[in-house]
This record gives structure tokens, C-alpha cells and sequence, in this order.
């Protein structure tokens, strides 16, 4: 058998600070408790009854899987879960984005280029077989809603970040250098 050329696997996305991102105003976005942007990417194909995986660290670069620990506790754990799930949504290849706060947290899931699973859709696919990100609330973001998350009170203290319920992309800069970002905000309030 020969093993198909495998895509790349893409580095995790910077992260905008909210009040870069005018676009999220008045959206409806889920609050997260903030999550270290490190971890492993574990890239999953399903191809022609065939089942392949590669994994990298978060800026993509490729790992080796025997002598990494988060690797071997998600395929020991956790892959054989997810590539069920992956069948049962017809789900051909993804990425996906785990850290590791003393238990394995899927965080992401990357379908292509320029697009992610929403916080609901993880949700829904995966809350019973692997830990998720950690939800806060979801919220419309009003103006008044800024204000409380610039402020750091009731639900919204601490450092978090905001992802938009719909994913969407935001564009920045110019040609050639044009980046794409989710929208996803940043809100940290370390020194």
C-alpha cells in the first residue's frame, strides 16, 4: 500500500487583542477561559478506507510521534473516538488543536485553510470523548458587554478569549501580505 501524500499541517492562528477587531462587535461569540496557545496538532485523514495521522507542534512544525507524550496519550486515548466521529460526520480530514492543563483539552478543529468548527460544534461532536475548551457563557457582544469584558467583572474576569458562535474570518493587511485570521479575540490581562 502506498501512503497518499498527507496535506500540511497549519500552524494554530495568532490571536487578535479585541480591541483590534471591530468585527466582533455585536456578535454572537462564546466566552472562554483563556487556554495556552501551545500544545499538538494532530492532523487526521480518511482516505479510500484508510486512516492516516501526522502531528506537529502549534506553529507546524512536524513531530516525532514516539517521542512525544501529549501524542501518545491522544492516540491511546482519544483517535479512535474521534475517527468514529469523523465517519459518523463525514468529516474526510481535520486538525486538531489540543493542549495540555493536567488532562488533554481539544481546543480546535481547522477543516481547511480558512476554516474552523465553531465552539457549539465541538461542542456537539466531541464534549463525551475528549475535554474541551473551557466555556464561560455565550453572549451577544453589546457595547455594554465590551465594557464588562474590558473591565474584568462578574463572568468575564480573568483573562479569556472570545470566539465568534458562526466562524468567520478577518483579513488584515495588504496584498501580498495579507493575513487571514478567525474571528477569535484575545483578552488578557497579564502584565
Amino acid at each position: 500500500m502506498t501512503i497518499p501524500q498527507l496535506p500540511e499541517i497549519l500552524s494554530y492562528p495568532k490571536i487578535l487583542n479585541l480591541n483590534d477587531i471591530p468585527e466582533m462587535s455585536n456578535k454572537l461569540v462564546y466566552v472562554i477561559r483563556q487556554y495556552q496557545l501551545n500544545g499538538i496538532a494532530v492532523l487526521i485523514v480518511r482516505q479510500d478506507g484508510n486512516v492516516y495521522i501526522k502531528a506537529a507542534d502549534f506553529s507546524g512544525k512536524i513531530l516525532n510521534p514516539n517521542n512525544n507524550k501529549l501524542y501518545q496519550q491522544f492516540i491511546n486515548n482519544h483517535s479512535k473516538d474521534i475517527i468514529r466521529l469523523m465517519n459518523t460526520a463525514h468529516i474526510p480530514k481535520a486538525i486538531y488543536y489540543i493542549i495540555y492543563d493536567n488532562k488533554l483539552r481539544l481546543v480546535d478543529m481547522r477543516t481547511s485553510i480558512d476554516k474552523f468548527a465553531g465552539p457549539g460544534m465541538l461542542r456537539d461532536l466531541f464534549a463525551k470523548v475528549i475535554e474541551l475548551q473551557e466555556c464561560i457563557k455565550t453572549t451577544q457582544l453589546t457595547s455594554d458587554v465590551i465594557k464588562a469584558i474590558n473591565n474584568g467583572t462578574g463572568t468575564f474576569a480573568g483573562d479569556l478569549i472570545l470566539k465568534s458562535s458562526a466562524f468567520k474570518t478577518i483579513t488584515r493587511g495588504v496584498k501580498p501580505k495579507l493575513q487571514m485570521y478567525p474571528l477569535y479575540a484575545l483578552v488578557s490581562r497579564s502584565v
